[in-house]
């Protein structure tokens, strides 16, 4: 524990072949880990809550969407100085606060009948 947090709660991972039987899916696996899906065939991306696409950020793939993120993560982190002495790191309320933002909007994804976003397609929802 740092902070009194767990192991892997400051862990950010980006990985491109985050699809079923890629070699960065098992990352995701990880407890405390959250795991950004940067590759181009996002609707093989398995509809998970630990594994997250950058397209909140960018519309590009790759090391472009890789930047995307960590810009948001700076501006987040930009002027939350003084919260360190809270007991959360920097890593770890960025990460609450996008968990919190995408479970919201999974949840308006799968109930809502029309005008789903292209992301959520079948093939991600069956490996859900």
């Amino acid at each position: 524990d740092q902070l009194g947090e767990p192991v892997g709660i400051n862990t950010v991972y980006f990985g491109d072949e985050v699809v079923l039987h890629g070699n960065d899916l098992p990352v995701s696996e990880v407890p405390g880990v959250m795991c950004f899906a940067v590759n181009e065939l996002i609707d093989r991306v398995p509809f998970r809550s630990n594994i997250e696409l950058p397209t909140r950020f960018t519309s590009r793939k790759g090391p472009e969407a890789t930047q995307a993120v960590l810009q948001d993560l700076l501006d987040f982190a930009q002027g939350r100085e003084d919260s360190l002495g809270s007991g959360q790191s920097l890593v770890a309320a960025w990460k609450e606060q996008r968990l919190r933002e995408r479970m919201l909007r999974n949840c308006e994804l799968l109930t809502r009948r029309e005008d789903v976003a292209p992301e959520l397609t079948y093939r991600r929802l069956e490996r859900s």
